[in-house]
């Protein structure tokens, strides 16, 4: 299903020069997806997103991974995951590391995965964090590391992930003290920082729509929570050592479709 034809270029500059005209088309999105007007919504979000709104770059990859108001394409929704990753969107990155997890697109890629699950994370993504835990506990993208494994576990049960409450206490049995003292010490790190951001968002508050599109990307995915070697999205490494990925290719290769 195609969307009614617009002429981007001239709607793009519009919308880079009137931020609260960008605002108005996607809160329109939002209302016509909440009702389930899909082909109204893709309509709003897409001048919104090709004007470098992340928000709506993130609703309109969910519209072609869903193939709602629009003709299904991973290779849509994962170009506009990406560039809202690229500005720190945090559902972005989620996404996007869901894709590269589960080979959507691009060709699988655990250590890339990782990366884009650690930056979510990093920024309060829950699932993200919780998938972290299980990818440290396993050593599956990244180095194996209890240590790590409970740090994010623990981030996931404070931002209430279900079943990360169990995990967290199973790996802190298991570490021995030093090491579990240093991952408080960065739990606490990490808590400042979450801090820091919600003050820091508050002037933000007023600059326009900023909710997701209702029906979310990882509702339609059946990930690592819910088997011993997945799990769920949500971080970011300015806080935090930077991760140790298994050795392999970052370069994203496109799938090839037939």
């Amino acid at each position: 299903m195609k969307a009614a034809p617009c002429s981007l270029p001239f709607l793009t500059l519009f919308l880079l020069l009137s931020p609260s005209s960008a605002h108005a088309d996607l809160s329109k999105g939002l209302q016509a997806a909440r009702e389930q007007r899909w082909e109204e919504a893709y309509k709003e979000f897409k001048g919104p997103a090709a004007a470098g709104n992340s928000n709506a770059q993130v609703n309109l990859g969910n519209l072609y991974f869903k193939g709602l108001g629009v003709a299904q394409s991973d290779n849509r929704a994962f170009d506009w995951f990406e560039k809202a990753a690229l500005q720190g969107n945090v559902l972005g990155e989620s996404k996007l590391a869901i894709l590269y997890f589960y080979g959507l697109s691009v060709p699988a890629d655990h250590r890339k995965a990782a990366e884009w699950f650690l930056k979510a994370a990093d920024q309060g993504d829950a699932g993200a964090a919780r998938i972290l835990a299980d990818l440290y506990s396993h050593g599956d993208g990244v180095e194996k590391s209890p240590e790590e494994a409970y740090l994010w576990a623990s981030v996931a049960a404070e931002l209430g992930h279900p079943g990360s409450e169990a995990l967290r206490n199973e790996l802190a049995s298991t570490l021995p003290p030093t090491d579990l003292n240093r991952a408080l010490t960065r739990l606490n790190q990490w808590r400042e920082e979450q801090d820091r951001r919600v003050q820091d968002a508050a002037p933000r508050a007023l600059e326009g729509p900023q909710e997701p599109l209702a029906p979310d990307l990882k509702s339609t995915i059946k990930h690592s929570s819910q088997t011993s070697t997945k799990a769920s999205p949500r971080a970011k490494t300015k806080t935090h050592p930077a991760t140790t990925p298994k050795k392999g290719s970052s370069h994203r290769k496109r799938t090839k479709k037939g």
